[in-house]
């Protein structure tokens, strides 16, 4: 996964404190190199994150995503900043995620930096992402999962109150929110992941994808409102499945649902597996694709803000 860092034998683990946040302090002489635990019963020495095993996930100019294999047979997601950052902007922008704790936001478990190395550790998820789940009905264990009405209202509902929270309590923006940015842990709840990831990326990077914000040039401008029309083409893909796969690439997701006519969604929009459950509320899907479009509104003044998508939909009947 990482360089092996030269005599691991001789790092030593220091414990002290050098944050409110931080639990421990690992740190390795020879190379520099200093590891820091966040509170949360998470433990991993220095010698055994470099020197794991392990997979990647994917690989983009800005990070290295990897899956480390622990020698206790756990495993742990592990995120290589591959851009130069100085020791002091890296630590003071990690230790400001590795505060935040909420049921719906992946947490910055540990990260290093060290000579030539900077990661941020995280737990690994072993139900994989929303995006794999729409399309294989089996989880990361080969079993046969289904995926329900209730089950989507739920991930809806947990996105939105993890950007409530992060836009309300700690004033982050995500900026890249998209399914496979959204994992499952082991009841099937919804956890954002990569929050913060921005702050850690020069400023120059831009980025824009498929899907965003009309208004969206990269990044360093997001803001909330391009975060709701993300949460907008989530909830139109839960809401749509196989039937978005069918319409015409040239036309964006946004765009076809609304050249369909109301009263024709349960025959061409709506995923056919919804209709067909003996659970479905046709009434409440529709409030639903209805709060979904208003997310997508071209204009972002006209967007709800995560507070009134919440407030919607917990007042919706399920």
């Amino acid at each position: 996964m990482a360089e092996v860092v030269a005599k691991l034998e001789l790092a030593l683990s220091l414990q002290k404190k050098v944050d409110p946040s931080a639990a421990k302090v690992d740190a390795d002489y020879e190379s520099g190199g200093q590891m820091v635990h966040f509170d949360g019963g998470f433990e991993l020495s220095l010698i055994e994150l470099l020197t794991a095993s392990a997979k990647i996930l994917n690989e983009k100019p800005y990070c290295r995503t990897y899956v480390a294999y622990l020698s206790d047979g756990s495993q742990v997601v592990v995120k290589r900043i591959l851009t130069q950052l100085s020791q002091n902007n890296f630590a003071t922008a990690v230790s400001a995620l590795g505060k935040i704790r909420h049921m719906n936001v992946l947490d910055v478990k540990a990260y290093y930096w060290g000579r030539g190395e900077t990661l941020c550790v995280f737990k690994f998820m072993i139900n994989g992402s929303v995006a794999s789940l729409l399309q294989s009905s089996r989880n990361k264990r080969g079993s046969i999962i289904p995926f329900e009405w209730t089950q989507r209202i739920n991930i809806i509902i947990g996105i939105t109150r993890g950007l409530f929270y992060l836009h309300t309590q700690e004033k982050i923006i995500h900026g890249d929110l998209k399914l496979s940015m959204i994992l499952l842990d082991e009841e099937y709840n919804p956890v954002i992941a990569n929050v913060g990831l921005s702050q850690l990326l020069p400023a120059t990077r831009q980025r824009v994808r498929k899907n965003c914000a009309p208004e969206f040039s990269g990044l360093v401008n997001a803001t909330t409102e391009v975060d709701i029309y993300s949460l907008g083409i989530i909830m139109l893909q839960l809401l749509c499945r196989e039937s978005a796969k069918r319409r015409k690439r040239s036309v964006d997701l946004p765009t076809w649902v609304r050249s369909v006519p109301k009263e024709n969604w349960s025959a061409k929009v709506f995923d056919v597996k919804l209709i067909q459950e003996t659970s479905f509320n046709g009434n409440s899907l529709i409030k639903i694709m209805e709060l979904a479009l208003h997310c997508v509104e071209y204009d972002p003044k006209a967007r709800p803000t995560a507070s009134d998508v919440l407030r919607a939909m917990e007042q919706i009947e399920v």
